[in-house]
């Protein structure tokens, strides 16, 4: 076999493997279809921010519980029980030389007393005890000033505020889930309506290209063709990239690990508009001057 023959094989080689993997990574990716209702449902259920705040109301709601029998009586009950148990061995020599030199320096008498008492070597020493105490302490207070009751509607305005901040971030959960789940449909079809103007363009300058041959358009008007082809291209590219983003951000809002496809169609509001004049006459009153 020649050195060409062997070249040619071993590209054909890596050709080969190149293409396989290509196929393994040109795999579809999974594709959810949820409707609206189970955006929402998937959004409340994962969502660590409206955990975060529904965390901060509970906290808020037992922090007031406890609170509940602020002012009132007060009764502790403390306990105490030990043992302890200490043994020492002292060592008398010491005192025991010192101890002519001291006695030199009393009374007689003094002297005589002492010296009669005989002094050990060493001092064994032992201590064993069991302790144990009970205290019983009742407080009511008479007059505290309100205080109770201003601590107690602070913690219910911490509650409300809390609150509050839950349902702020619910709502803005919300219009967060309805900007991503209808604009990823938005972007589809503007996606889909590029592409279909990039077909209808390639046919124009397919034909063009066609009418230069046969000698009936100018060569400006080819050019002119190939630009709203090059146009047309980027745009499609664009649109579709768009439409990719607004997946993934939808994918990401609902903690889901494959591409959402929504299942709830766009929709027109059937109620009707109130009348301008009422329009106008609400917007005058919320403007204080």
């Amino acid at each position: 076999m020649s050195i060409s023959s062997r070249r040619k094989l071993g590209l054909l080689g890596c050709f080969l493997a190149f293409s396989g993997s290509g196929a393994t990574l040109a795999q579809p990716t999974t594709v959810t279809v949820m409707s609206y209702a189970e955006a929402q449902q998937a959004l409340l259920e994962r969502s660590d921010q409206l955990a975060a705040s529904q965390k901060a109301v509970e906290s808020a709601r037992l922090r007031r519980q406890g609170s509940a029998r602020l002012g009132g009586p007060s009764v502790a009950v403390t306990g105490m029980a030990y043992h302890y148990s200490a043994n020492a061995q002292l060592d008398l020599d010491p005192a025991r030389r010192l101890l002519p030199g001291v006695l030199a320096t009393l009374p007689p008498a003094t002297q005589q007393g002492l010296a009669s008492m005989p002094l050990p070597p060493s001092l064994y020493v032992e201590r064993e005890k069991n302790v144990a105490s009970a205290n019983l302490s009742l407080i009511w207070p008479l007059y505290l000033g309100g205080l109770s009751d201003a601590v107690r509607g602070g913690l219910d305005a911490a509650t409300e505020e809390a609150q509050a901040d839950a349902a702020s971030s619910r709502d803005s959960l919300l219009s967060l889930l309805a900007q991503r789940y209808f604009g990823a449909q938005l972007a589809e079809r503007a996606a889909q309506l590029r592409e279909r103007s990039l077909d209808a363009v390639r046919r124009h300058d397919a034909a063009a290209q066609k009418m230069l041959a046969a000698g009936t358009i100018a060569q400006v008007e080819r050019l002119q063709a190939r630009a709203a082809l090059a146009e047309a291209e980027q745009q499609a590219r664009k649109a579709r990239d768009e439409a990719d983003l607004a997946d993934t951000a939808l994918a990401r809002t609902l903690k889901v690990h494959a591409r959402v496809r929504p299942g709830s169609p766009l929709f027109v509001s059937s109620q009707p508009l109130p009348p301008w004049i009422s329009l106008l006459r609400l917007r005058s009153s919320d403007i204080p001057a």
